[in-house]
């Protein structure tokens, strides 16, 4: 879909939704207390030792969840692309009129005569089809996705303030389909991970600040851009906090790859006519809490699941859609068969696809970033904790 058409769809789609950068109150929200835990604080309020209030991490994920608009030709159900299969359609027709023709005087009224040429003209579309490799044949957006999952860490162990706390996103797919758009860039594998970050700032620990994204393929952009595009503000998930908006990313058809705009997406010239395409298709607010409880993933180092299958921090993909995947162990190696260049081989994610996802490595690929790889390891830098509210009782000696 054009720019222009784009545009104008996501404005119809989203009911008006503010397009330029909201104010600056849409971009600031208040937690009902510090999200920085301390010395007299119950242990259990930071189940994964980062130094935050795990409860207060899901709030201010929950508050500017993304907001992702597709291509309508994200799931487009054809064999293979027009073009090409356009080209094979003339193939064949030239091969069975000549078939025809040459068949001893008879030409294609008999019956059984038809079918042979026919047949025999088969050959065609094994010459031509590997060209789109029926990329365009399977659905490369479900109706569960993109699952979202997210990490919530201090990002310096300042004492001073203001302070900062990054958000890093991981957006998962079960199939890359491929550029949809194109005839020739039909590499499409199963397993697809995107991803993006959030910078928060606060002076209190209580206020917090919307101050920058990496969401889109031009990089880190200031949340009161001009250049970012916003929804109507909306509710959060317990409606626990003020409504806000949430930033748009038009992801593009097949490939996933995210834009800041309809125009960002339409202007950009691929290789080869590896051209992306976006907007017009569906519109998806990011789910954080599919299963009722968050997609949090926690910390590495102290990832506690001890209350049921992920929670309170996801690490077992399968009751998300993906099965015999998981966010901290990546489960499969996958290699990639590069043309002109070596083979590529290590830990990826396959989109619950497991062994299947050679099938998909017939052309030149990357192989498919694990998940852990989409969050931060180590040790998080938190903070030495405060005092807090902590009473002493101090005996008294009477005489």
């Amino acid at each position: 879909m054009r720019a222009h058409s784009s545009l104008l769809a996501a404005a119809l789609l989203l009911g008006g939704a503010a397009r330029a950068a909201p104010p600056g109150d849409a971009l600031r929200i208040g937690l009902p207390d510090s999200i920085y835990v301390t010395l007299s604080d119950p242990a259990g309020l930071d189940r994964d030792l980062d130094g935050l209030k795990d409860e207060h991490e899901n709030r201010l994920a929950d508050a500017w969840r993304p907001y992702f608009i597709f291509d309508e030709n994200e799931n487009l159900g054809e064999k293979c692309h027009g073009a090409v299969t356009g080209v094979e359609t003339v193939i064949d027709t030239a091969c069975v009129v000549a078939g025809c023709a040459a068949a001893a005087g008879f030409g294609c009224l008999i019956e059984s005569v038809r079918t042979t040429v026919e047949e025999a003209c088969k050959v065609t579309h094994d010459i031509v089809s590997p060209v789109c490799k029926d990329n365009v044949g399977d659905v490369s957006l479900q109706p569960f996705e993109p699952v979202v999952l997210f990490q919530v860490r201090p990002l310096d162990g300042s004492a001073s303030w203001p302070r900062r706390i990054l958000v890093k996103w991981g957006f998962l797919f079960r199939l890359d389909g491929g550029f949809r758009a194109s005839v020739y860039c039909t590499n499409y594998h199963y397993g697809d991970t995107q991803g993006g970050t959030y910078h928060l700032i606060s002076s209190d620990g209580v206020e917090w600040t919307l101050a920058e994204l990496n969401l889109w393929s031009s990089g880190w952009e200031q949340a009161g851009s001009p250049r970012t595009s916003w929804t109507k503000p909306r509710s959060t998930f317990r409606e626990e906090m003020p409504e806000r908006p949430s930033p748009i990313v038009f992801a593009s058809a097949g490939k996933h790859h995210q834009y800041i705009s309809g125009e960002a997406c339409e202007s950009e010239s691929g290789i080869g006519g590896c051209d992306d395409d976006c907007g017009g298709g569906a519109e998806r607010l990011a789910n954080l809490a599919p299963n009722g409880t968050f997609n949090n993933v926690g910390e590495p180092g102290a990832h506690p699941a001890d209350a049921g299958v992920n929670q309170p921090f996801v690490n077992d993909l399968a009751p998300l859609g993906y099965p015999d995947e998981s966010v901290w162990q990546a489960r499969w190696r996958c290699k990639c068969e590069q043309v002109l260049f070596d083979d590529k081989e290590g830990e990826c994610f396959t989109g619950g696809t497991g062994a299947a996802w050679s099938a998909s490595t017939t052309q030149r690929c990357d192989v498919v970033t694990p998940v852990h790889k989409l969050f931060e390891p180590g040790d998080p830098a938190a903070p030495a904790k405060e005092v807090g509210l902590l009473f002493t009782l101090i005996p008294t000696c009477y005489e």
